[in-house]
């Protein structure tokens, strides 16, 4: 692509981005996106312990089940969603200056 077609590009995927259609398809995917994110920190369904599909497949759907049980026991137990993690950079800039 050229650099003024890209630019173009770039700046109409940014004005996209503040309407509120944008918004809410952007809300459904972080939804689901946080979800997914679970669980693969809980359940590890990248690393299985077995070799073919016909193994593998009721481990998933364990996983699955266990995330269907633990997101609405977290919420019901009030345990805070997992924050995003910051920078080294935006952590040194929100710290306090001691004196």
């Amino acid at each position: 692509m050229h650099p003024r077609v890209q630019f173009e590009a770039l700046q109409a995927a940014r004005q996209r981005e503040t309407t509120a259609a944008f918004g809410e398809t952007y809300a459904l995917r972080a939804g689901f996106e946080g979800i997914l994110a679970c669980g693969v920190r809980c359940g590890h369904p990248r690393r299985t312990r077995y070799i073919g599909r016909q193994k593998v497949h009721p481990g998933h759907i364990l996983t699955t089940t266990g995330l269907n049980s633990l997101r609405p026991g977290a919420w019901f137990l009030g345990v805070p969603r997992r924050r995003s993690p910051r920078s080294p950079l935006t952590r040194l800039l929100i710290a306090p200056i001691a004196a």
